[in-house]
């Protein structure tokens, strides 16, 4: 029973001490009495805000182009927003694949001509005479 009674006499105490230095820690100085203030530095800046929207965006300047031939580009020459005229040269294409293609031709056109694929004559065509009025 002793030791009971010195064990809770002593956290009783220290209760006690804990709470008192939370309350020095925790008031201003002037027993409480008055409204606690604060102080902070003020500094000016940028605000920032966002907006979300939806929908498409669609040049009012553009034009629709055609080119004769696709591929890869290995060469653009003129810059994006400068204007052209009918004729310039815009790029330049890979011809990797053009000149195998052509290669490829060529050796077929051999073996053709070698005999080697039977080939057969084309048929003839027909003779078309002036034409007339009558």
């Amino acid at each position: 029973m002793n030791r009971t009674l010195l064990v809770n006499g002593a956290l009783g105490v220290l209760l006690v001490a804990g709470a008192g230095t939370a309350y020095l820690a925790l008031a201003d100085g002037d027993g409480g009495a008055a409204a606690s203030t604060r102080l902070s530095r003020v500094a000016r800046g940028t605000v920032v805000s966002s907006v979300s929207a939806s929908g498409s965006v669609e040049s009012a300047r553009s034009r629709s182009l055609s080119f004769g031939a696709s591929g890869t580009v290995a060469k653009i020459y003129v810059k994006a927003g400068r204007k052209v005229k009918a004729g310039d040269v815009l790029a330049r294409l890979d011809q990797t694949e053009a000149i195998e293609n052509v290669d490829a031709a060529k050796a077929n056109l051999a073996v053709a001509a070698d005999g080697d694929t039977p080939c057969r004559p084309a048929p003839p065509r027909p003779q078309r005479g002036p034409i007339t009025s009558g």
